[in-house]
């Protein structure tokens, strides 16, 4: 069973990381993530989602883990990336 949270937020154009954790860890010998936004991956070793999200929204990641007795969807992760936050660049002149 996976125990990690069911949300996180990230920023577009910020390193993103989110570890999927279960209940066995010991016996899992993949994880998965499918409908990741554009920029992050899943390490299927680790469990490791990371990346650097390219553009805001919201996704729902069905996440997995397997193990010898099979693969178990155990909830939906919601990644919500936000905006990146503009600069605005001063024209003042010493």
């Amino acid at each position: 069973v996976i125990t990690s949270g069911i949300a996180a937020a990230g920023t577009a154009g910020t390193p993103f990381n989110y570890s999927i954790a279960a209940s066995s860890v010991s016996s899992v010998s993949s994880y998965g993530a499918t409908g990741l936004p554009a920029g992050l991956s899943v390490n299927t070793t680790s469990g490791l989602i990371n990346g650097t999200p390219t553009a805001p929204g919201i996704s729902a990641v069905s996440l997995t883990a397997t193990n010898a007795f099979g693969t178990a969807i155990a909830a939906t992760l919601t990644i919500t990336v936000a905006a990146a936050p503009s600069t605005v660049a001063s024209g003042v002149s010493p």
